[in-house]
């Protein structure tokens, strides 16, 4: 054969590249998900919003407690705050949305908590015609609003915490 001494190479000049290993961004995983579970929270709330609305314009066996202008204004509030949540959400999932989620977040809490006052409200004053288990009443409105509020309070607390750290 013949002789290797031709096909030699000369040393080059080579450039060190550092390389790390890409970091896993727990913040981007975490983020998708509260998006998937806002886009169905807001949904869910906008659905209601509308049923709300329906129930406050036909005379059905089935109801809200209070005058039909409260209810249907009540439903409007939850389906728009819905809509922005369900959207933020969708927006979320694709690396944007926080300021929509937050507004419909927000707006959903609001509307729970004037809601749930309300009643309340007209739990404490209709205490002669329900009798002493008024307190009662009052106390389920008030547990059915620390339970439809975790959700919304957690999505604020991950949104503000992911801020904080990008």
């Amino acid at each position: 054969m013949g002789s290797n001494q031709g096909n030699l190479m000369e040393p080059q000049d080579v450039l060190p590249v550092p390389y790390a290993l890409p970091q896993s961004d727990p913040w981007g995983r975490m983020l998708k998900i509260l998006g998937l579970f806002s886009g169905i929270f807001g949904a869910t709330q906008a659905s209601f919003g509308g049923l709300m609305i329906y129930l406050s314009f036909v005379r059905l066996n089935i109801g809200f407690p209070g005058p039909p202008q409260m209810v249907m204004g009540f439903g409007l509030i939850k389906l728009a705050g819905g809509a922005a949540a369900t959207f933020g959400g969708i927006m979320l999932m694709r690396r944007g949305g926080r300021a929509l989620l937050t507004i419909g977040v927000i707006i959903l809490l609001g509307a729970e908590l004037a809601q749930s006052g309300q009643d309340v409200w007209n739990a404490f004053h209709a205490g002669s015609a329900i009798g002493q288990g008024w307190w009662a009443l009052a106390s389920l409105t008030m547990l059915y609003v620390l339970i439809t509020s975790v959700f919304p309070v957690m999505a604020l607390v991950i949104l503000w915490q992911s801020k904080k750290r990008a």
